[in-house]
């Protein structure tokens, strides 16, 4: 007895020590990596994206942009804490080896008992909700503070005469015994504070809930984003919305999926939430790719690329190195969460403009929605670092279309690098 026992403590001994070795080692590769890639960065060594909005688009006066000094002890945390979050987004997105990792990972806490949901964490877990439909719940949130910035702009834009509309994009939640999920509620406050305040708002979620409209259609199972199809629908809300409420006459016909050549990568698409949990608990889903069966002639500048192309859709918005992205198609095919893109429909001529402040969730919409103004302007806040003001004095877009999921406007708000707020519409 003794020496079988013996034997299985040194097999456990063998067993901790190579798992420890290869968690030693899985840091020192992502954090190499990372540290290689802000070297690059810096030195020019790799060349990244360096298109600098705040060249372009300078704030009236700069320095009440800057970032607020701070304690030397506050900044040295703050600084410690942003490393970290890049490093862990840096390996879960695009580090190599960061599926395999986390693979090994989900497995081995499998073995011991953790379910997915456990093993995802308190604050953001993601859940199974049947037929492998991932979501999460969310937490509750005080709104007021973004709510009331969004409030402001609304009245400045419409005492400029433009039209300004709110586009809440619906999010993928989900309910669980052990986590309390507060998305209704939250999307309650803002919605009650916007039309309280006379602030036109186009709610999907309520839209959906009317019309009887299962959530599952719209979403991928394995991401938090809506599906290329469900963008095309939300592009015909919107429109219809334009033609009632400010005397458009968009035609809707061109969100008609029969006007798109289809073309679906079956079992190729792992999203966030499946990267996140890994083949273990999601497997790959479809990606359909939408190609316009009619005439497209679009002149486009991408920051991502800091110049005008001119094309069709696919050529000028499409990104198709996203197909092959860490051997699964990347979300990003569709035009991906750029700072700016500035498109010049070259079919049209009637001075129309449109500005449509995003985040991701746009991304679906972008490429098909630029055919209904003239002048298309995309931005991105959350990459955009220059002045929003200076841009549309500069732009004078007709119509301001501020496309916000109701999660984004908790108090807190993530910035971005340059110390602006989502909500900074300065």
């Amino acid at each position: 007895g003794g020496g079988i026992l013996s034997k299985r403590a040194r097999a456990d001994a063998v067993l901790s020590v190579l798992f420890c070795a290869g968690l030693a080692c899985m840091l020192v590769l992502i954090m190499g990596t990372y540290t290689y890639n802000q070297i690059a960065k810096r030195t020019g060594l790799v060349q990244f994206n360096r298109y600098n909005a705040l060249a372009t688009f300078p704030f009236k006066h700069t320095e009440n942009h800057a970032p607020a000094r701070k304690s030397f002890s506050a900044e040295v945390k703050n600084t410690i804490l942003a490393a970290e979050a890049k490093i862990t987004q840096y390996a879960q997105q695009q580090f190599f080896c960061s599926r395999p990792i986390a693979a090994i990972s989900k497995r081995f806490g499998k073995l011991l008992g953790l379910d997915m949901t456990s093993s995802s964490g308190v604050e953001t877990p993601i859940i199974s909700v049947g037929e492998d439909w991932l979501g999460t719940p969310f937490k509750k949130a005080d709104v007021s503070e973004n709510v009331q910035k969004t409030v402001a702009f609304a009245a400045q834009m419409e005492a400029e005469g433009r039209n300004f509309v709110v586009f809440e994009n619906p999010h993928k939640h989900a309910t669980h015994l052990c986590y309390a999920d507060y998305y209704e509620e939250n999307r309650k406050a803002v919605n009650d504070a916007l039309l309280a305040n006379d602030v036109r708002v186009i709610d999907i979620d309520d839209y959906m809930q009317q019309h009887a409209i299962d959530p599952k259609s719209i979403f991928f199972k394995t991401d938090h984003h809506w599906n290329p199809r469900a963008g095309l629908w939300a592009n015909a809300l919107l429109c219809e919305y334009l033609n009632e409420h400010f005397g458009y006459s968009i035609s809707t016909e061109i969100f008609d999926i029969a006007h798109y050549t289809v073309q679906t990568l079956e079992r190729s698409f792992l999203g966030s939430y499946g990267t996140t949990v890994t083949t273990l608990y999601a497997e790959k889903e479809d990606f359909e790719l939408l190609l316009p069966k009619y005439e497209t002639d679009l002149s486009v500048f991408r920051s991502c690329i800091g110049k005008t192309v001119r094309g069709t859709i696919p050529e000028t918005l499409y990104d198709f190195k996203m197909l092959h992205w860490q051997n699964t198609v990347n979300y990003g095919f569709y035009t991906g969460s750029e700072s700016l893109i500035a498109v010049h429909n070259n079919n049209l001529h009637d001075d129309s403009s449109l500005l449509f402040i995003h985040f991701s969730f746009g991304d679906v919409q972008i490429p098909t929605l630029s055919q209904v103004a003239e002048d298309f302007y995309a931005i991105d806040l959350r990459a955009f670092n220059g002045s929003l003001q200076t841009f549309i004095k500069e732009k004078n877009p007709q119509t301001v279309v501020l496309a916000y999921p109701t999660t984004c406007f908790s108090a807190g708000e993530t910035q971005n690098d340059s110390g602006k707020q989502y909500f900074d519409f300065d």
